[in-house]
């Protein structure tokens, strides 16, 4: 690291920016809580406004001045400063965008989580210690091609093991590790298990990136020979370079159901142990270890599919060649048809020769063998027998409901988003009891709707009638005009 990287960083890394900025505490305390704390790794764009929203009123509780503006706008300068990706998903021509965490923002919360542990909690050195010199020795062991270097480690380890199956066969007992012991290796283990899920950004933005340069010589009207041979060095680094070879070995690992069986059992065993039943948040975290591993990794094979895409599509000049070809073969035929139309050719100079045996064609008379159509099951229809007296019930109760007095509701939503506050649906009606029931709860969702409120149907909250009745409602939020 030198004094000129140091600089450039300063003036350009968004993960610098971040933590320069004057609102750095709650932007990372609220990406943190929304991506890491609940193990997302993407979130729709009306969901992460709505929280964004939430978060916004329950910090000016103690800090007016805290993120002032609004909370699309926020999601947008975030956006463009690549504290987050903005995308669509694969396959959807519509609908709602999706965020993402950059990989400088991951940088940012690894750093910020690892200060924070440092200050509050042990460093387990002896864990630490152990693994690099495990790692160590498998390095030295497994790169060596001498047999006798493989076969000396392999007796080693297992006059190892022998001794220790002898000594616990003669004394009856188990050593195990004390529960500070199991504590540290835990919060190590959880310690990588994050960093790794911050390393697929990295692995995915430089898989990008390749499709970025690509672009970009295109533009540039480079040479043409060039240009095929960048992408021919591209798909060969995607795939044979250090980085591409790790990923493929880590989603043939992931996607065996050996390991993934091998994974969930010992998760459930570690679950199990005693000693770690206070390190709830790690646990939690490793629980969902798998389904964030499989998530992670298909993300990254999607862009690494379409970068594949994309580079075949441009080294594929036999197809581009084939189809100009056709197309001046027909405009030759057509020019021909065109000076030929005053003098056509008779019958008699027209003709076709092919080689019968190379060409597939069918008989003009040819007939596929007749079918019987299929038989269509007659079911006989019998008319509903009218009952007056429950019609004329269902007309009562028709005729009794209260009409909803839509101006008063739109009054009261004015009236209590009118100082600048947002005001979810259950905070209104406990304010404003409906007088019609849970009819004019749904009047509210469409008044919402109308207004162009916020409306998450994703996440669900429950509200409470007048008379102790309650209902559950997707999460609306009304925000002032």
């Amino acid at each position: 690291m030198k004094l000129s990287q140091i600089q450039t960083a300063f003036r350009t890394s968004p993960a610098v920016t971040i933590l320069r900025s004057s609102n750095a505490a709650f932007v990372i305390d609220f990406l943190y809580d929304q991506f890491k704390t609940g193990q997302r790794l993407t979130i729709p764009d009306p969901e992460l406004k709505i929280a964004l929203v939430e978060y916004q009123e329950t910090v000016r509780k103690f800090d007016p001045t805290a993120l002032p503006e609004q909370a699309s706008r926020y999601l947008t300068d975030w956006t463009e400063r690549q504290y987050l990706t903005r995308f669509f998903q694969r396959g959807e021509t519509g609908g709602d965008a999706t965020f993402q965490l950059t990989s400088s923002t991951e940088s940012v919360l690894q750093f910020i989580e690892g200060l924070i542990a440092n200050e509050v909690g042990f460093i387990g050195t002896e864990s630490r210690v152990r693994l690099v010199m495990e790692s160590l020795k498998g390095l030295v062991v497994q790169s060596s091609a001498d047999p006798s270097v493989r076969i000396a480690h392999l007796v080693k380890e297992k006059e190892l093991i022998e001794s220790q199956i002898a000594a616990i066969e003669k004394e009856g007992e188990v050593s195990r590790l004390s529960g500070v012991e199991m504590r540290e290796r835990f919060g190590v283990i959880v310690d990588m298990m994050k960093q790794v899920q911050g390393d697929f950004r990295h692995v995915e933005e430089s898989f990008k990136e390749i499709t970025r340069e690509l672009q970009r010589r295109q533009l540039s009207d480079a040479d043409q020979g060039e240009l095929v041979s960048y992408a021919l060095a591209a798909e060969d680094e995607l795939k044979h370079g250090d980085q591409g070879q790790s990923f493929e070995a880590f989603t043939q690992l992931i996607f065996s159901h050996e390991s993934q069986d091998e994974l969930n059992d010992l998760i459930e065993k570690t679950q199990d142990l005693e000693e770690l039943s206070t390190q709830l948040q790690g646990l939690k975290t490793l629980e969902k270890m798998p389904s964030v591993l499989l998530a992670e990794a298909q993300k990254v094979m999607e862009t690494t599919q379409r970068l594949s895409g994309s580079l075949r599509i441009l080294l594929d000049e036999k197809a581009s060649a084939d189809h100009r070809r056709i197309r001046k073969m027909l405009g030759e035929i057509r020019e021909m048809g065109a000076d030929l139309s005053d003098a056509p050719p008779k019958d008699n100079e027209i003709g076709l020769t092919f080689d019968e045996a190379s060409l597939p064609f069918k008989s003009p008379v040819f007939k596929e063998f007749y079918q019987l159509p299929r038989e269509i099951e007659v079911r006989e229809f019998h008319a509903e027998q009218q009952d007056d007296s429950a019609r004329e019930k269902a007309f009562q109760k028709y005729a009794a409901m209260a009409r909803l007095d839509w101006d008063g509701m739109r009054n009261s939503i004015k009236k209590l988003t009118g100082n600048g506050d947002q005001v979810n649906l259950a905070e209104l009606l406990d304010r404003c009891p409906p007088k019609s029931g849970a009819v004019e709860v749904i009047g509210y969702i469409r008044l919402a709707k109308e207004g162009r409120h916020l409306i998450d149907p994703e996440h669900e909250e429950t509200v409470f009638l007048p008379n102790g009745k309650k209902l559950t409602v997707p999460r609306v939020v009304f925000i002032p005009k």
